[in-house]
């Protein structure tokens, strides 16, 4: 890829839109030195689209990736994502509007996990619409977590799609890649050409949370963390490289808890620590 970029996963600033608004909250972003953004947890109705382009314009805000659901999930999910099954039209509409040509859906369906037979059944429903929306010159990813890492048959859930669909690719998450007991650069390097969107992620164990909780059941869990990019313990560089070599567009900040730090606080240590590596050209708009 001959001009990748590095922007952010709008959930990690969630909390700042509630609290202060989505324009607000993009122009601090871009005053940190982001300007392209992945729009998740946002609700895609006219007054936002019009915030988009105004931060567009006033900041140099690029929407690069837009979030949909596959079809509608049951649950408080709704309320935040259109879902292409029945909202096809005005994602597109919307993605035309920001200047967006990728769609990205969060995750497979809990469902899709369970067996060889439901993913295969999972990748050919959204074959179907990544071919669709092809013709409007939209590309549709989905995002991994480690449950897409799941065996069935001698193959993980992530393999089984990639295998049976050529319409849509992964936006591999190197965190949930670790957390699901994988490497995250040999994962990038088996999706050569099928990751155009990867989200930067850090994974910490807490040793001051453990001292803490001591050695009881809860805090095997409890003490792995989301850390700021450059924080934690994945080799951050060697993931951007392997990406670029791999057809990879657009590099995500994100993380899912910031726990002590406000998320905009720790999106600007990620953004420090990506300059310090030698990645400040990736943020220019």
């Amino acid at each position: 890829m001959a001009n990748p970029k590095i922007g952010l996963q709008l959930s990690t600033v969630a909390p700042v839109i509630r609290e202060i608004g989505l324009y607000e909250t993009l122009k601090q972003v871009a005053e940190i030195g982001i300007h392209h953004v992945e729009v998740s947890q946002v609700t895609m109705n006219e007054e936002n689209i019009a915030l988009l382009l105004k931060a567009k314009k006033n900041f140099g805000i690029q929407v690069s990736a837009m979030t949909a659901m596959l079809a509608p999930m049951g649950n408080q999910y709704d309320a935040w994502f259109d879902n292409l099954e029945q909202n096809f039209d005005k994602i597109v509409a919307d993605c035309k509007a920001v200047g967006a040509t990728a769609v990205r859906i969060g995750a497979t369906s809990p469902a899709a996990c369970g067996s060889y037979e439901a993913a295969v059944a999972f990748a050919a429903q959204t074959d179907a619409m990544g071919k669709k929306l092809k013709e409007y010159g939209i590309d549709l990813y989905f995002h991994t977590h480690h449950f897409e890492l799941a065996m069935h048959n001698g193959k993980t859930v992530l393999d089984i799609l990639k295998d049976h669909g050529d319409n849509y690719g992964f936006e591999l998450d190197i965190h949930w890649i670790q957390r699901g007991g994988f490497n995250p650069v040999k994962v990038i390097e088996n999706y050569d050409g099928r990751v155009r969107l990867l989200h930067l992620k850090d994974y910490r164990v807490n040793g001051a949370k453990y001292a803490q909780l001591g050695m009881g059941g809860d805090s095997l869990n409890a003490i792995v963390e989301f850390a700021e990019v450059g924080e934690g313990s994945l080799p951050i560089a060697e993931c951007i490289e392997t990406g670029i070599r791999c057809g990879c567009e657009f590099f995500f900040i994100e993380q899912d808890k910031t726990y002590d730090r406000t998320p905009l606080e720790a999106v600007k240590i990620s953004y420090e620590n990506l300059c310090a590596m030698g990645y400040a050209d990736m943020f220019k708009a």
